[in-house]
């Protein structure tokens, strides 16, 4: 997501970045584009991807691992070669977030917004 800040080539004020949650759902986080900067204006959630898409306004850009469902018209998906880090978009987010570069790694700690798919059925008694 960081790298987007350093794309010329994706000029939206707002893009929402989704991840596979399975089971229909997606991680979800909405950033909207300021002078030189992204700032998040949701907080990360799993939520259903048909409830996400029919949010999508027009001049949105989305990026992240898509589901398969139409995408609504006037949303703009971030062409795939510019998903992926290059060496250019990499040494740009070093020069601007030195932290991002000089934080032990082995710090760093897994994010977790709900169970495995084991543990949600067994919560639910499947």
């Amino acid at each position: 997501m960081l790298l987007l800040q350093f794309v010329p080539e994706i000029e939206a004020n707002d893009i929402v970045v989704l991840g596979d949650a399975l089971q229909g759902q997606v991680f979800a986080r909405t950033y909207r584009r300021t002078q030189n900067d992204l700032q998040p204006q949701t907080d990360l959630a799993i939520l259903s991807a048909v409830e996400v898409y029919a949010h999508l306004k027009p001049g949105t850009w989305v990026t992240g691992t898509l589901p398969t469902l139409a995408i609504p018209t006037g949303v703009e998906i971030v062409p795939s070669d510019l998903r992926l880090a290059t060496p250019a978009a990499l040494l740009a987010v070093a020069q601007a977030c030195p932290w991002a570069c000089t934080r032990d790694f082995w710090s760093a700690e897994p994010l977790y917004l709900r169970g495995s798919s084991a543990e949600e059925k067994l919560r639910k008694g499947t």
